[in-house]
């Protein structure tokens, strides 16, 4: 499934040791491909933070951990839902009740088997729409809970354990140096390519042996992903991206695009979305201007035409942080470098004004040079050039 990242507004956090309350864009941001929530607010730069706790550790809860949901919908007055999870509680806010069911729907698919919700009665409506309203006090759900127990899928850990062992390979994948023992029944059903590759006539079937263009690194990655192993660059965007430093930050995008590129070369659809989605998920962490500019060529000279709306996406991006793009140089001159994106920008600009829509307090037309010039190489594909394959 490919979306943008879905986030709600947040009243209240709290937890043993923190506690926070009516700060300016707080919210609960959701990374569906990991099933975890995690507590952000934006700044006023334009980036996404997360929340850290006093020593430092990322808010965040995995949605199978939640205990339950507290809401009194049936008052059209209140939209609040009240979530409790092993030691802590989060207050989420939504403008209207359809947004508040859909969100308990959601919530009831990721959670474990011991997850309730339960509905606040319309005597208790007052108290239960006061700040600070202690859903575990008033009898909702226990913190401290064990996690609940969830089913476990037998055949992924048969997939893992053959990845991480190389038990009964019967096919060997080689990128650069470096040789990755598989399995065909794996890669072929989830591959036309590989399947193809397997096939008798074909020399790859008789060696029993390929060779893959893609540097080691990407490789491995891709096939990380086809045997369902968790890695960092798709894992969870709280524990693996967020608090991580700008430079990490651009590595880990760099390997998700060309990951992207990779799974559509040779077929792998599923883990192209996956790949997509992590890229959404994780930009808006991004602090540095100049690095959105430059990620936003290199998406639209690398990425397939079927992107899953991943250049919209960027443009998007762009657009919400412009004024402070335009107000940093590097970025600036990254974005008048472009002429694709540049061009990508005011069209999208001359729409938004065609349809009488409002875009930004300024005059972007005058605030960008009225000629993109050549663009140049960015600086995120000459940090691609001289890394080292791990």
């Amino acid at each position: 499934m490919s979306s943008t990242p879905i986030s709600w507004a947040v009243s209240s956090f709290s937890s043993p040791g923190l506690y926070v309350k009516d700060q300016k864009d707080l919210r609960l941001q959701l990374d569906k491909e990991n099933a975890q929530f995690g507590l952000i607010y934006k700044t006023e730069f334009g980036h996404d933070v997360l929340v850290q706790y006093p020593d430092d550790n990322p808010v965040y809860m995995c949605a199978a951990q939640a205990v339950s949901a507290v809401h009194c919908l049936q008052n059209i007055g209140c939209t609040k839902v009240a979530l409790v999870f092993p030691q802590s509680q989060c207050e989420v806010y939504f403008t209207a009740h359809d947004a508040a069911s859909g969100f308990l729907a959601m919530l009831m698919q990721l959670a474990g088997k011991s997850f309730t919700t339960h509905e606040i009665s319309l005597k208790h409506v007052s108290h239960f729409r006061a700040p600070n309203y202690d859903v575990v006090k008033a009898g909702f759900g226990g913190r401290g809970n064990a996690a609940p127990i969830t089913a476990s899928d037998p055949l992924a850990a048969i997939f893992q354990r053959l990845w991480n062992t190389g038990e009964y390979s019967d096919f060997t994948v080689v990128a650069g140096i470096k040789e990755f023992w598989v399995h065909r029944s794996v890669l072929c059903t989830r591959s036309q390519f590989f399947e193809a590759a397997c096939r008798p006539g074909f020399m790859e079937a008789e060696i029993r042996r390929i060779q893959l263009e893609e540097d080691a690194f990407t490789v491995e990655t891709m096939l990380c992903e086809i045997y369902g192993v968790e890695t960092e660059i798709t894992g969870s965007v709280f524990t693996c991206f967020a608090l991580k430093k700008e430079m990490e930050k651009e590595i880990i995008i760099d390997a998700l695009l060309n990951l992207v590129v990779a799974a559509d070369k040779y077929g792998l659809e599923a883990i192209k979305s996956r790949a997509i989605n992590a890229i959404k998920c994780r930009i808006q962490f991004i602090r540095e201007h100049w690095t959105i500019t430059a990620l936003a060529s290199d998406i639209f000279a690398q990425c397939p035409e079927i992107d899953d709306g991943l250049r919209s996406f960027i443009i998007h991006s762009i657009e919400s942080r412009l004024p402070n793009i335009l107000a940093d140089g590097e970025a600036r001159k990254h974005l008048e470098d472009d002429p694709v994106v540049l061009m990508t920008l005011l069209d999208r600009y001359a729409a938004a004004l065609n349809e009488g829509r409002v875009v930004g307090s300024f005059d972007l037309s005058s605030t960008l040079s009225s000629s993109p010039g050549r663009a140049r190489k960015s600086a995120r594909i000459a940090l691609r050039t001289n890394r080292n394959t791990p």
